[in-house]
């Protein structure tokens, strides 16, 4: 904001405007490319860590049987715990691959993978 107020210098109200609105626009703009390049990096990051710690049948049975009990049990776990299904989970898996991760990595510490 106090970027765009570059405009106040302007005598002509209509360019004044004008310019306002294009500085403006492209520091939001600007903001949001880098915010979106940043979420972009680390999202291949996380599918990278993904792929070499959680990439096997034991993953999508996991995922399975979480979505499974969450659409069967919904209303009872919305009874006992007051929040997002969905958030629910994504907290499991998050969960699991951090079981997961701390496993496989306790597993090369000692030379057993």
């Amino acid at each position: 904001k106090n970027m765009a107020q570059i405009s106040n210098g302007i005598s002509n109200p209509v360019v004044a405007g004008i310019v306002y609105w294009l500085i403006r626009i492209l520091i939001c703009g600007g903001c949001l490319v880098g915010a979106g390049i940043f979420l972009a990096f680390i999202g291949i990051k996380i599918v990278g860590l993904y792929k070499k710690y959680c990439w096997d049948m034991i993953t999508i049975m996991v995922i399975l049987i979480s979505m499974a009990t969450a659409i069967y049990f919904g209303n009872w776990i919305k009874t006992a715990l007051p929040i997002n299904l969905l958030f629910l989970l994504l907290f499991v898996q998050l969960v699991y691959v951090g079981i997961r991760w701390y496993v496989k990595g306790w597993r090369e510490a000692r030379g057993y993978y």
